[in-house]
């Protein structure tokens, strides 16, 4: 999960920024996979799945560099084929949001899984009402401009993305998530959490 590329009329790296995936690992105790998995990444995902045309680029790295890559959870996975378990943090290309978000929406209900996604606010999309509306169980709404990690505009490193996102939450959790998220943005609960609440995680939360 974490960084993915996303290149808006240029070649720029969209690589997602700590802020909004730590929550998840704080909350949660950790992130299990990263769908989307770039080799510069810094989501802490005990797996990542990147695509064969990343591994082709990477031929020529020391067999040092190739221990400390696989080391890192790094293997050759494609998105679109492999399931999605566990604690899943996704940020999937712009370009074609709709079928990783029904991947994302899939895998939780149909595997229990812990899906956050980060995506465009587009809700004149088709794709929105579908798999937004319809299938999410919260939205965390970031109270700021989020900056990509990465970016490189006019010179510059880490600069404001020129849209807004936002970060959907697929599983029956819905109120851990908006204790997790609270402080990045504004909560939106779509579906109540159908699971008892945890006492414990609640205390955690809290502190």
């Amino acid at each position: 999960m974490g960084l993915s590329e996303h290149a808006f009329g240029t070649n720029d790296e969209w690589c997602t920024p700590p802020s909004l995936f730590l929550p998840m690992v704080w909350g949660w105790g950790g992130i299990d996979l990263d769908p989307f998995g770039h080799f510069t990444s810094k989501v802490p995902a005990t797996e990542r799945w990147t695509l064969p045309e990343k591994w082709a680029a990477a031929e020529g790295l020391s067999d040092e560099e190739w221990t400390a890559l696989l080391a890192a959870g790094y293997v050759e996975g494609d998105a679109q084929t492999l399931e999605w378990n566990g604690r899943v943090f996704a940020n999937g290309p712009y370009s074609n949001v709709a079928w990783w978000l029904s991947r994302a929406a899939d895998a939780a209900e149909q595997r229990e899984a812990h899906v956050i996604g980060l995506i465009p606010v587009r809700p004149n999309n088709t794709w929105w009402d579908t798999y937004v509306w319809r299938r999410a169980s919260a939205i965390c709404w970031p109270r700021k401009r989020v900056t990509f990690e990465g970016t490189q505009r006019n010179g510059k490193k880490g600069v404001n993305a020129p849209f807004h996102v936002c970060l959907p939450y697929y599983g029956n959790e819905a109120t851990v998530f908006g204790f997790m998220y609270e402080h990045v943005g504004h909560i939106q609960i779509l579906r109540p959490q159908t699971l008892p609440f945890r006492s414990e995680l609640l205390q955690h939360l809290q502190r």
